[in-house]
């Protein structure tokens, strides 16, 4: 028998309470935002850990077998506000994604002559384009920067 190492992780939030004054809800968010809470104590949530993984499984040798394993169904994701709103727009990207099946394409449709079934096809991508999925698109994507040049 082998002696395996498995090195385990799991994060557990941590919460501080302070107040602030403000002259309304806005501007209490803007202060929260840049507030320097490093001093505050923090309690650990031990109740509420989430990503539980196995970050590795190492072999007598040293060698990493396994890496990465997620151990419940949270995910942890990097890249802030344009990542989340690629994850909330996901399921309708799928679902609008998957509509596009549902077009009556014509067989061989690039060797036929059949010239209103090709336009029916190409009326029936527009309407799904325009209607469907350049609007999740652009909701998944966010709002495009002005050109200030």
């Amino acid at each position: 028998m082998k002696r395996y190492t498995i090195l385990y992780a799991e994060d557990v939030p941590h919460y501080g309470l302070t107040e602030i004054e403000a002259a309304d809800a806005a501007d209490a968010l803007a202060a929260a935002r840049i507030a320097d809470y490093s001093d505050l104590f923090m309690e650990p949530e031990w109740a509420n850990a989430v990503c539980r993984r196995i970050v590795k499984i190492v072999d007598e040798d040293d060698t990493v077998v396994v890496e990465n394993i997620a151990l419940d169904d949270c995910v942890l994701r990097f890249g802030g506000e344009p990542d989340r709103r690629l994850c909330d727009a996901a399921p309708e990207l799928l679902a609008v994604l998957k509509e596009a099946r549902t077009v009556p394409w014509v067989h061989n449709a690039a060797i036929t002559d059949d010239i209103e079934a090709l336009r029916a096809i190409c009326l029936a991508y527009s309407d799904w384009w325009n209607r469907k999925a350049l609007p999740v698109i652009e909701k998944a994507a966010g709002p495009v920067p002005e050109d200030t040049s």
